[in-house]
Order: C-alpha cells, then sequence, then structure tokens
C-alpha cells in the first residue's frame, strides 16, 4: 500500500494558480484515506528553513528525470528562482510504502497540457481504496 506525505505551510497562503485547484479540500481528503486504511502524514514546512525545504524538493523531485523539468515549472516558477515546494505551491509526494524505500509520484504535476491537481490524485486514490474494500464511492 502506498504512503503519502503531504508538504504544506500553515502560515503562507497556497498561490490561487491551477495547479493548486481544490487544495482546501486535502486535508479532509487524507483524512479519509487515512479511515480507509492508506497512512498519510501531513508535514508543515512554515519551521523549515529555505535550505530544508530545498533539500528535499531536490531529494523528490528527481522521480523522473523525463518530465523532472515540468515539475520544476510548478515548484520554482517560469524562471526557476523561487522555491514555492510545500509553501505556495503545496506538495504530495506518494512512496511505494511506508519504509519511503520508492517515490512513485509527485504532484502537482504536468501532463501534456493538463495539470494533475493534488485534489485529483486523492480523489483517484480514495475511489481505489474504496473499491479494495467493496464500498461504492458515492
Amino acid at each position: 500500500m502506498h504512503y503519502l506525505e503531504y508538504y504544506m505551510s500553515s502560515k503562507t497562503a497556497p498561490l490561487k494558480i491551477p495547479c493548486n485547484e481544490g487544495i482546501e479540500a486535502v486535508p479532509k481528503l487524507l483524512q479519509r484515506l487515512t479511515m480507509l486504511g492508506m497512512p498519510c502524514k501531513i508535514v508543515d514546512t512554515c519551521q523549515m528553513s529555505e535550505k530544508e525545504r530545498g533539500e528535499i524538493y531536490n531529494s523528490v523531485i528527481v522521480v523522473s528525470v523525463k518530465d523532472s523539468f515540468r515539475r520544476r515549472e510548478i515548484f520554482r516558477g517560469k524562471h526557476g528562482k523561487s522555491n514555492f515546494f510545500g509553501r505556495e505551491v503545496p506538495a504530495l509526494v506518494v512512496y511505494d510504502d511506508e519504509n519511503k524505500r520508492k517515490i512513485i509520484d509527485v504532484l502537482p504535476k504536468k501532463m501534456g497540457d493538463r495539470i494533475i491537481t493534488i485534489k485529483q490524485s486523492l480523489e483517484k486514490f480514495i475511489e481505489e481504496a474504496m473499491k479494495g474494500v467493496g464500498v461504492n464511492a458515492e
């Protein structure tokens, strides 16, 4: 079963940009996933230094060399000079299991011209988890 870590700041409001669409629903979605048996952790970055957030960003962004530029654009802005990771742009890191041996995905992300938001991904995880326990998604 996957393990999720959600990086956000309790002191900095997320930017009002497409990749943050539905971000206000994320804590409740994570709570629901936890109730369905998927381990989730919320990491508040408000006390982290720029360096600490940068180190986490650098460790998770390499999930895929092929699309790391697209992820960098989301978390660093068009010119790559800012670090929005886990602050202005909350991030969801999906690991293969609680041992965090392998990063499966980092969200939000771009796929072609589409942005896959954290909310969309969590809703999909909930749907899959409910099928696994034989519960109707409605």
